[in-house]
């Protein structure tokens, strides 16, 4: 999956988080000392209010690296708000458990009762 289609799958607020991760890819992909060009950012997506990060190498050890990497970076999507970016919890009152920072989760709950949703 390539920069530009992954970052449409995620609010504005985590694009810092997922251009983080290619960033990391890039450095692996180019510039390590034993270069790995068969990385492959399979997916991209928000798992229960968090983002979810998977892909692949040929190489155990830059897989292992891969792996710990996505880790982290999903881990701390779920303290920041997927719309603006600023500090964020997951909503889990909401279905999806969407993670909003005060004002966005207001503004939520604000177009969910409209929309009679809740």
């Amino acid at each position: 999956m390539i920069r530009e289609r992954a970052l449409e799958q995620v609010g504005e607020g985590w694009s810092s988080l997922v251009n983080t991760f290619y960033s990391f890819v890039d450095v692996l992909r180019d510039h390590h000392e034993f270069p790995d060009p068969q990385i492959m950012v399979e997916e991209v997506s928000v798992d229960r209010g968090m983002l979810k990060i998977v892909a692949s190498s040929t190489s155990v050890t830059t897989q292992e690296i891969l792996d710990k990497l996505a880790w982290a970076i999903e881990r701390d999507s779920a303290k920041v708000c997927e719309v603006c970016g600023k500090k964020g919890f997951r909503r889990k009152a909401i279905e999806g458990s969407p993670n909003r920072c005060q004002p966005h989760y207001v503004e939520l709950m604000n177009e969910l009762a409209e929309a009679g949703e809740i």
